[in-house]
Order: structure tokens, then sequence, then C-alpha cells
């Protein structure tokens, strides 16, 4: 591939929270941050407190079902 034909970097995060403090502020920097550098980039969360369009919210019964058997199977399994 050459230089010129690059695919634009896209983020997704993950936090529990849009808006808070701790974790939430900083995931939430690093988001308003990457916007300005003009990368595109989403938000994915359990509960949404602001208004942006481009934060997403998890549905909790699909969060729970991905990662409880993900977490599950990890500490079933100390192989993993």
């Amino acid at each position: 591939m050459s230089q010129n034909s690059k695919k634009p970097l896209s983020i997704l995060q993950v936090s529990a929270l849009d808006r808070g403090g701790g974790a939430e502020q900083i995931a939430w920097n690093l988001f308003q941050a990457y916007r300005q550098l003009c990368i595109a980039s989403w938000l994915a969360v359990g509960k949404k407190r602001s208004n942006d369009a481009n934060v997403i919210v998890i549905d909790e019964r699909l969060s729970r079902t991905w990662w409880s058997s993900a977490f599950n199977q990890k500490h079933s399994n100390p192989m993993i």
C-alpha cells in the first residue's frame, strides 16, 4: 500500500459514561482531542449524559451478554 492510499484513522473508545470524573473525563478529553486532530472518533458508553451525536449508548442487554460471556470464559479457563 502506498503512502497516498492509506485509510483515514477512526477511533472507537468504550467507557462507562461519557461525562463524569476520573476515567470518564480522560476518555472524554481523548475523544475531543482526536476530533480536534481531524480523526474520526466515537465514544461507546453504558450511560450517555451529553448530547454529542458521536456518543453511542451500548444496549445494556447486549453489553452484559457479551462482557459476561467473555469474562466468564476467561475466568473459567485459566489457559485463555
